[in-house]
């Protein structure tokens, strides 16, 4: 490339980000300062909801704080500028919570026998319930949950609650005071529908390396929104808000659908877990979307009642909607299956309906093990036109339910389905069950397609042929490629000086 040309390339890429700003956030900070830099940082997502922010400004939460509520990203970024909201520090991702705390002996008294009530009103206001509710308690550092019950006369094990919608109070069954018996109670919901939330319109939006527990519906969700990527966060224990008709609900990860277009939305490299419904799902009403571009990649999902899910309505477009490269784990052994009351349906992809104009519509390279039932469930329709499914790993003793019936194998399956013709079954073989890296002898391994992932969860590139699922198994002539590449670098270098 001539040498003005490329100067005039990176003269425009300075001008581009030159007014960008980094903002700091952190436990201590002082909202009425500048936030700019760490020493003079903001304290609270009451501050970065209230601010405008330009294109290309960065939003850093400072890693191992806490930060309660909800985080409601107030402008938009532009093409090739993303508005990002980080991490900065050292240690864990720092959290943010949508829930409250009620650990103390002061936040509970005695309602009747052994049935406590808060001492101060609860909840966020739900336009479902058209009233404040909560989603879910959660105990003792995520070790276990409550069970909600219908009403307070029906409190007589401990660990059920019930919200009165009358005076905006939980009441709790406890053998004694909950801030003693319990080493620690998340109200969750208690600020919001979400924890982290696009809202509609917005666009260029970047969020990473957040870790988000805790809300009431959707935990981290684009909303009519278009350009925005979700990668690298950690999302647990959502989920719990009253919908309608007493149906409860709550996504991890997620998008809802435009009726003019929702589109380049990139969810890829986050561990998701603990979801009353969905892991990740892109979805709408009844009312017709336009969707494409879509990408949901290289996710651990984990004891979600369904890893993903999504539908579709005749008048519905969807293209180049993919999910590929996830690791599927334990669908159906979410918090929730014991409380919902539409049990039966739980399976790592769920799939209410396959109507629509469907074009590059994926379903493939994932890894789907331990669930409760079964892998698929393909509720109303038996035509699969648009819908890709393929290079799969099925481990579950049931592979798909649909309208035409059950199929124990995947060979059944894909003599029903005309797909999958190149999906594999069997167990993963995981290293371990913390990352799930993969052993070298996976049936997994190089039985993968591309399908728009460049590297790993961890940043170990695709080889020439992709494992299924979030983990790729280092490829030996890769790695061998790459010491060839670094050994002609060195010489190109030693030569020029």
């Amino acid at each position: 490339m001539p040498m003005k040309k490329l100067l005039i390339i990176l003269l425009f890429a300075v001008s581009m980000t030159a007014g960008a700003t980094n903002y700091y956030v952190k436990t201590g900070g002082n909202d009425g300062l500048a936030g700019t830099s760490d020493a003079n940082a903001w304290a609270t997502i009451t501050k970065v909801n209230g601010s405008s922010f330009s294109a290309g400004d960065t939003i850093f939460f400072r890693r191992g704080d806490t930060f309660r509520g909800q985080l409601i990203v107030p402008s938009s970024g532009s093409a090739g500028s993303h508005i990002v909201f980080d991490a900065y520090g050292t240690g864990a991702k720092p959290k943010i919570f949508c829930s409250k705390s009620l650990n103390e002996d002061a936040d509970w008294e005695v309602h009747s026998g052994n049935v406590w009530k808060s001492t101060a009103i609860a909840g966020s206001y739900s336009a479902y319930v058209t009233n404040y509710d909560v989603g879910n308690l959660v105990f003792n550092g995520d070790s276990f949950c409550g069970v909600r019950e219908s009403s307070i006369a029906n409190l007589n094990t401990q660990g059920e609650w019930f919200f009165n919608t009358a005076d905006s109070l939980i009441y709790l069954y406890s053998a004694s005071n909950p801030g003693s018996y319990y080493a620690n109670i998340e109200v969750a919901g208690n600020y919001g529908e979400t924890c982290i939330r696009v809202g509609s319109g917005k666009h260029h939006i970047t969020i990473r390396n957040i870790d988000a527990r805790y809300s009431g519906n959707w935990c981290i969700y684009a909303d009519r929104s278009y350009n925005v990527t979700i990668e690298y966060c950690d999302v647990s224990w959502v989920g719990g808000w009253i919908a309608y008709s007493n149906v409860r609900q709550g996504n991890g990860i997620g998008c809802w659908l435009s009726p003019t277009s929702t589109h380049d939305i990139n969810i890829r490299y986050n561990h998701i877990s603990w979801c009353y419904d969905a892991g990740i799902s892109p979805q709408a009403s009844s009312v017709a979307f336009n969707a494409y571009n879509i990408l949901m990649h290289d996710n651990i999902i984990e004891n979600c009642h369904y890893s993903y899910e999504t539908w579709t309505t005749a008048d519905d477009i969807m293209s180049n909607v993919v999910f590929a490269n996830n690791t599927c784990l334990n669908a159906g052994y979410s918090w929730s299956y014991d409380q919902r009351p539409d049990g039966g349906n739980e399976s790592d992809v769920m799939i209410w309906t396959t109507d629509g104009a469907h074009t590059g519509v994926k379903i493939v390279n994932n890894i789907f093990s331990g669930s409760r039932t079964k892998s698929l469930y393909i509720k109303e329709e038996t035509a699969y036109t648009g819908l890709i499914l393929d290079h799969n790993l099925y481990d579950c003793d049931v592979v798909a339910m649909s309208a035409a019936g059950t199929f124990t194998t995947l060979a059944d399956w894909q003599n029903e389905s005309s797909q999958e013709a190149n999906s594999v079954s069997g167990a993963p073989l995981f290293v371990d069950t913390v990352n799930y890296y993969l052993q070298v002898t996976s049936p997994a391994k190089d039985e993968g397609t591309a399908a728009g992932s460049t590297q790993d969860i961890y940043g170990t590139p695709r080889g020439y042929l992709p494992d299924i699922g979030a983990y790729e198994i280092e490829d030996i002539r890769l790695l061998l490629l790459n010491s060839k590449l670094s050994i002609v670098n060195d010489a190109i270098i030693t030569i020029r000086k």
